[in-house]
């Protein structure tokens, strides 16, 4: 466990040079955490980000493994609607979509 918490404190330490490794500007980057630029400089100072926004983070600095995470995340949010029988055939998805066409024209 103390291995865990020990790569947890060197990722957001590194957090300043993975950033500038990427090709997103830090603006861009703000604007995506929803906070401000001198929130953002100070906890990229200080290194006092929460684990939201260090997962919020990993989107700029590791996109394919944020994805999948993301991905894999979803996966197991239908695996269990399926075992909870919250399924809808196909055919009722097509009849839905066609009764909305038609009411919309």
């Amino acid at each position: 466990m103390i291995q865990t918490v020990k790569s947890y404190q060197k990722l957001v330490d590194d957090i300043p040079s993975l950033l500038d490794q990427t090709h997103y500007k830090l603006q861009y980057v703000m604007s995506e955490l929803g906070i401000t630029k001198a929130t953002f400089y100070r906890k990229l100072k200080l290194g006092t980000w929460t684990t939201d926004e260090v997962i919020k983070l990993l989107k700029f600095i590791a996109p394919k493994e944020y994805y999948k995470w993301e991905f894999e995340k979803e996966l197991e949010l239908a695996e269990l609607d399926l075992k909870k029988g919250k399924l809808i055939s196909n055919e009722k998805v097509m009849k839905n979509i066609e009764e909305h066409l038609n009411s919309t024209k």
